[in-house]
């Protein structure tokens, strides 16, 4: 049987890395995110580091040397590049003893904070200035995104629920339980901005307080009959209007009373 990395194997590779990009001089610096920066590291948790490319660096240049190099330095199983562009990527890669590692590079310039907490390993920059930048651009954040995010959700929430409905009366069932899907994790997303904690793929979607997991729960469908999802659909939108109703209490907008007054009639006249 494989074996899996033991926690000194992953502070190990940590300081490897460290030592690695430390000693580039195109690397400004290098921020442990995640349950590292948390200190809620288990026995399978992994490493998530922020790269940050010097805004003098060739950044698709420094990006390119850094797969080139760490794919020679460590023993890679399997790797992939989940984004990149002209000042940014992200590079996740699994090491043959299944240790994930993460790897989000960023310009300088662009740098910006989106959660917290962060722990910054090292900063190369003259005035320390990645402290100064990640604290500046979440303060921002956390003013600007809420509202952001709750305009685009519900702008874009009817069309998971129509489809489902329209699944259901087509007897359409896993496209109706895949819609019903798509409505439950913006209801979470809608929470997790209420209470404040991380629903990037669910990692502290636990942590919601114990009676609104309950309800969550109760939007689960207890069968895959149409009857039960209809049950779970109608049980989900009750709950993502009340969380939508809490969210407008401290985002200056008001959008979720028309919406509701058109969708759940329209839920309950197709209830066919």
């Amino acid at each position: 049987m494989a074996s899996l990395f033991t926690t000194e194997r992953r502070a190990e590779v940590l300081d490897n890395l460290k030592t690695f990009f430390q000693a580039d001089e195109q690397i400004a610096g290098l921020v442990l995110v995640g349950s590292g920066a948390k200190k809620a590291q288990d026995s399978y948790s992994g490493l998530d580091l922020l790269v940050v490319v010097k805004n003098g660096a060739v950044f698709r240049s420094t990006y390119r040397k850094w797969r080139e190099r760490l794919l020679t330095l460590f023993t890679v199983a399997y790797h992939y590049e989940q984004e990149s562009d002209v000042d940014k990527a992200v590079w996740s890669l699994m090491l043959d003893d299944f240790l994930e590692v993460n790897l989000y590079f960023s310009r300088l310039l662009n740098l910006k904070a989106v959660s917290k907490p962060w722990c910054i390993l090292f900063d190369q920059t003259i005035s320390e200035d990645i402290e100064k930048i990640l604290q500046a651009t979440y303060s921002a954040e956390r003013i600007a995104a809420p509202t952001r995010y709750y305009k685009q959700m519900m702008s874009t929430i009817w069309q998971p629920i129509i489809k489902c409905v329209a699944a259901l009366n087509r007897k359409d069932i896993w496209r109706a339980m895949h819609m019903l899907d798509q409505v439950r994790q913006q209801t979470i997303e809608l929470a997790a901005l209420n209470y404040n904690v991380d629903a990037v793929n669910y990692a502290a979607v636990d942590q919601l307080p114990e009676m609104l997991l309950v309800k969550l729960r109760h939007t689960l469908p207890m069968g895959i009959s149409q009857v039960a999802i209809r049950r779970a659909l109608r049980t989900t939108m009750v709950l993502f209007f009340q969380q939508a109703e809490l969210l407008e209490e401290r985002v200056d907008v008001n959008l979720a009373a028309d919406l509701k007054g058109r969708i759940l009639p329209y839920i309950e006249a197709y209830a066919s």
